[in-house]
């Protein structure tokens, strides 16, 4: 059952609790008062979902065990007792939190099934070490962007976050996306176990060369910073499979370093360099990545590709709309690469 964004719904409708095999609710984005307690006994019941429900009145969330529940989504009310029966649910692997929190609900650390846990719009300025608790986690978003520009961004402790957070063995995705951070700290390379980092949608004009100490990456997300070069050592990251830098504008980003190790990168399936605006050429050896799907080089300032890329016969899709490449090479690089999807 959806009733998402139903806003002028002031209550849940009694006939849910007759609903025995419902197993997804969503609820969010409603001017709820109060989640009855029959929610919480519904007794196939896998997913709930009631972010976004900022008029919630309830103290304490009565949740249950014997509810199968796996993913859940919250938005607290600032209650210090809200959370309180939340480690009765077992079997939960995904946790979205929301709302007015400045710290982590010491209960969720005992969810022992937990896989996945969201900090949307949150108070949240760093990551405890009682994180290490949750031993099955592999992925930790943390998105806090401000409502209005009056609120300010929540500043993360990083340092300290990295550094507990490195004791989580089975954390393989950490994401960062808007939260106005203006430096990476050193100590990222704590991850050894990461496998995606991003960090898109910030304010970052530099990251630091310890990125490229997590030789597990698989996908890399810079997109959407200031940032003005990618520093050397990017050839390390050999099982890179994603590289996104979209949107790098403001700095006219050289990236030079990445070009000159590019060959490295043959595990490299995603290359996404759209709305740079300052890239001007592209290497021959970008043909060496035998494995590249997907190279976007939309709205830069290209003139001319490589020849080599006739030879990219492996690409599914090549952006280069908004560049000056001339319409004579285009047609020339269709003719080759009859099995890719060109914008141009």
């Amino acid at each position: 059952i959806n009733l998402s964004s139903q806003y002028e719904l002031f209550e849940l409708p009694e006939i849910i609790k007759e609903c025995k095999s419902l197993e997804k609710l969503d609820i969010s984005s409603n001017e709820i008062r109060e989640i009855p307690e029959y929610v919480f006994s519904l007794p196939k019941l896998k997913e709930l979902n009631f972010a976004r429900c900022s008029e919630l009145q309830n103290k304490v969330i009565p949740f249950s065990s014997s509810q199968p529940l796996e993913k859940l989504s919250v938005c607290t009310n600032g209650s210090s007792s809200f959370f309180d029966d939340i480690e009765k649910l077992k079997t939960l692997k995904s946790l979205t939190l929301s709302g007015k929190i400045n710290e982590i609900p010491k209960a969720i650390f005992n969810l022992t099934s937990l896989q996945e846990l969201i900090m949307h719009d949150t108070q949240i300025n760093t990551v405890p070490p009682e994180i290490k608790k949750l031993k099955s986690l592999k992925t930790l978003t943390i998105n806090q962007y401000p409502f209005t520009p009056e609120d300010g961004f929540i500043k993360l402790n990083l340092e300290e976050a990295f550094n507990n957070l490195s004791q989580c063995e089975n954390l393989k995705e950490l994401n960062l996306n808007y939260n106005g951070i203006k430096q990476i700290p050193e100590k990222v390379n704590l991850l050894k176990q990461l496998e995606i980092f991003s960090a898109q949608d910030n304010l970052l004009v530099a990251y630091p060369k310890a990125i490229h100490d997590l030789t597990k990456l698989k996908e890399l997300n810079f997109g959407v910073n200031h940032l003005k070069e990618i520093p050397t050592g990017i050839g390390k990251l050999t099982e890179l499979k994603t590289l996104k830098l979209i949107s790098n504008w403001q700095q006219k980003i050289d990236i030079k370093n990445l070009f000159n190790e590019i060959d490295q990168l043959t595990s490299l399936e995603t290359l996404d360099l759209h709305s740079c605006q300052s890239i001007e050429e592209i290497p021959e050896t970008i043909s060496n990545l035998t494995k590249l799907k997907k190279l976007d080089l939309d709205n830069n300032l290209i003139k001319k590709l490589p020849k080599s890329i006739l030879n990219m016969t492996h690409l599914k899709i090549l952006r280069i709309g908004s560049n000056k490449v001339a319409q004579e090479e285009i047609a020339e690089i269709k003719a080759h690469l009859t099995s890719t999807k060109i914008s141009s």
